[in-house]
């Protein structure tokens, strides 16, 4: 049967109407492309709310990070004449320790290392007074690490033109304090 458009219309389930070729493809490209469409539907869906859950935790962690660094002062030192070996055997002692106790450990020490690591300490509670506004009564080493520098190589010359090399260590000190002032556990 024909309508008037010249369509053809078949209500009967009994006789079969042939597709060409073409028209199956069409349709199986138009059903891949429903389907794509509904997947990215969903996929920007899940990254709307996953992404909202991440930027959340970023948001708290750049909220603790920006607390740690308002009670926390840095002080480095860089290229000092002395071995790590020696410069920590003083920041094991003094490391845990507060401000003003940790002065006068080190003014008594009968050790070299104790002077660069005093003026350290004292230009990070210096930091702390002037560019934060802390209370140096408040004062903790919460970290104190000593790393090894650049070793400075120079030769001596010795009998018969030979020469014979002498080492000289460098260190790095780093010196972190924290305001213990907001916080129970310290007071």
């Amino acid at each position: 049967m024909v309508n008037m458009v010249g369509n053809m219309v078949n209500n009967d389930p009994f006789i079969f109407s042939f597709k060409t070729h073409e028209e199956i493809l069409q349709e199986v490209r138009e059903k891949e492309e429903r389907e794509k469409e509904e997947r990215e539907k969903e996929d920007i869906k899940l990254k709307t709310e996953e992404g909202k859950r991440e930027k959340e935790i970023l948001k708290e962690e750049r909220e603790k990070e920006d607390i740690k660094l308002k009670t926390e002062v840095y002080a480095l030192s860089q290229s000092i004449s002395m071995s790590a070996h020696k410069a920590r055997r003083v920041v094991d002692q003094i490391r845990g320790r507060s401000y003003q106790e940790t002065l006068m450990i080190l003014e008594l020490m009968p050790y070299r290392a104790c002077y660069p690591i005093f003026k350290l300490i004292y230009s990070a509670a210096a930091n702390a007074k002037h560019n934060m506004g802390l209370n140096e009564e408040y004062l903790v080493i919460i970290k104190a690490v000593v790393n090894e520098g650049t070793t400075v190589k120079k030769l001596k010359p010795r009998a018969r033109g030979r020469s014979f090399p002498i080492k000289r260590p460098t260190c790095h000190i780093t010196i972190v304090l924290k305001d213990t002032s907001l916080y129970e556990q310290y007071v």
